[in-house]
């Protein structure tokens, strides 16, 4: 989630840029049941963890650019009505957050980054205590790059001055 926030933040400084970011980071692990949101969409979870196997279908580029067109067919629905130019932006985000997500996984375990075309995981596989470090170590580091440019940066004065698209 942090990771998603920070790349979110990078393709666009705003609220929805962070949230949008925090947001797709997360929706990769839909096929774990015991994941954050794979305990809150049960129904969706249950079944992909029992059709495919973890850090597959949903941690590929071909789920990554599925989801983010899901995005663009829906600013071009709304172009008709109005504005899209967030949602076009939103889906560069999602994209970029999925990304993150798959990437994390890839340093501390196996994907399916190629999937369907190249079914073998990609990855570094280390043993969980060393997944445990690497994990813990990570996120205080982004914590850490988080606060900075927090006191230190213009990110909360460009969150303040931008709308929230």
């Amino acid at each position: 989630m942090l990771l998603g926030g920070v790349v979110g933040y990078l393709i666009s400084p705003t609220w929805l840029g962070v949230l949008g970011g925090i947001g797709s980071a997360i929706i990769s692990d839909i096929d774990e049941p015991k994941s954050f949101i794979g305990r809150r969409v049960f129904l969706v979870s249950i079944p992909l963890k029992w059709t495919m196997k973890h850090r597959t279908v949903t941690h590929s580029l071909f789920f990554s650019i599925l989801f983010s067109c899901l995005f663009v067919i829906s600013a071009l629905i709304i172009s008709i009505f109005t504005d899209a130019t967030p949602i076009f932006t939103l889906s560069y985000v999602v994209f970029g957050g999925i990304l993150s997500h798959i990437l994390g996984d890839m340093v501390t375990g196996r994907v399916s980054l190629l999937w369907p075309l190249y079914r073998k995981k990609i990855g570094i596989k280390v043993p969980f205590w060393l997944y445990r470090v690497i994990d813990m170590l990570f996120r205080l580091a982004l914590v850490y790059l988080i606060i900075n440019n927090l006191i230190f940066g213009d990110v909360i004065n460009n969150l303040l001055k931008n709308k929230l698209f």
